[in-house]
This record gives structure tokens, sequence and C-alpha cells, in this order.
């Protein structure tokens, strides 16, 4: 996921938005912002509204939690949530071309495999059209490593005629962020 400092995500989001994320950290998490930080996947799920009694919801939370924790220490702060909410919300592009990427890349390594992709596939997918779909991305496998670079899978997006490109390009051109929780797992 984009760092930014809280700086600069306080500069994307207006003064309700702030006032309202703050007022859902509070209710969700019982600390006044900016202090505490979230560790626990139920307390994240609340937040941002995951479905914990769902598998792929769980899944889809526990990645997000990952890609939201940029210091990699196990917990959310109010800080990350704030920068969260700013990429998801206002950011550019390829802000949220890049959160997604996190999102889909389960070790962090910075590359997507075959396994990785045919797992966030199959929440989306049948298995039939998972395979379809990771074949698609690996055409822009354009070094051959066996593994798709950040750049790679935005070549993918961008030159793929996948109905699932098309549905991820609509989704970052309509300024609508990264899918809402509740509707991400959607077959």
């Amino acid at each position: 996921m984009p760092k930014l400092s809280k700086k600069q995500a306080e500069q994307r989001l207006d003064k309700a938005d702030l006032d309202k994320l703050k007022n859902e950290w509070k209710q969700t998490t019982g600390m006044d912002a900016p202090k505490g930080e979230v560790s626990d996947i139920d307390t994240f799920a609340k937040i941002f509204d995951f479905d914990l009694k769902d598998e792929e919801q769980q899944d889809l939370a526990r990645r997000f939690f990952k890609a939201f924790d940029v210091n990699g220490n196990g917990s959310l702060s109010y800080k990350e949530y704030i920068s969260a909410a700013a990429v998801v919300d206002k950011g550019s592009r390829d802000e949220k071309i890049a959160l997604l990427f996190s999102v889909w890349d389960e070790d962090g390594d910075g590359c997507l495999t075959r396994d990785e992709l045919r797992n966030i596939a199959a929440i989306y997918a049948s298995p039939s059209m998972a395979d379809k779909f990771v074949d698609d991305i690996f055409k822009s496998d354009t070094n051959a490593d066996g593994e798709i670079s950040l750049k790679e899978f935005k070549h993918w997006l961008e030159n793929s005629k996948s109905e699932m490109a098309a549905g991820l390009q609509d989704m970052f051109d309509d300024g609508s962020g990264a899918p809402p929780p509740a509707a991400a797992s959607a077959k």
C-alpha cells in the first residue's frame, strides 16, 4: 500500500471525513484518536465492515489488515487507519492499484504468484473461471520469471480484455476505490 504521512492523508480528507473517521475509531476501538492500535481482526472487521462469519470475508479482512499495516508491526495505528481511508476514498488510480496489488500479495514479497492469484480469484469466481483469470494475468509476465510484478499487473489491467480486468478498471476509473468489503466476495 502506498505510504502516506498523517499530514498527507489528512490533507486529502475534508473535516467532515476526518470527524467521521475519528468517531468511528472511538466507537469501534473505545480509544480517542489518535491513541491506540487495533491488533485483532475482530475490531478491524468492525471498522471496515467485514462479516467474519463468512470465510471469504475473513480472508479479505486478513488481507486488507496486512496491507493497511504499513509498518508491519501486526497492528493498525490511527495514522495507518487514516492513510488507508485516504487511499481508498481519495487516492490516485495508481495508489489504488498498488493497494489492490498489496492485498493480493499474500506474502508481501512484491510479486504475485499463480497460487496467490488463484486464492484471490477463488473468492470472486468458480474454479474454472479462476484458472482462466490467472492464465490471463500471466500473459503479462513479460520477463517470464513466473511471477507478476506491480508493473506487469498494471500492464495487464491496461491491456487485458477480460471481464475481471474490465471490472477492476471500472472500479479505479469511477473513483470508488477498493471494493466495499460486503460486496467484494459476491460471485
